[in-house]
């Protein structure tokens, strides 16, 4: 796999879903740009991560491009 993200279901490799019976298997950058948040609201994200083997790394950001 390179550059992919792959939607894997409970248990493909060996490998199960932190929650519910499907989860992502990402070898890129994933972004996601959000709209329609005000000026002084709350914002939460929840996700979950693991290295398929070994320790692996994430890096999370928000950045604020002042749109709006």
């Amino acid at each position: 796999m390179n550059g992919n993200i792959e939607i894997w279901g409970n248990g493909n490799n060996g490998v199960t879903a932190y929650e519910g019976t499907q989860h992502a298997e990402v070898d890129q950058t994933l972004f996601q740009e959000i709209s329609g948040i005000g000026t002084g609201q709350e914002v939460s994200f929840e996700f979950a991560h693991r290295g398929r083997v070994g320790t692996d790394v994430i890096n999370f950001s928000i950045t604020d491009l002042g749109i709006g």
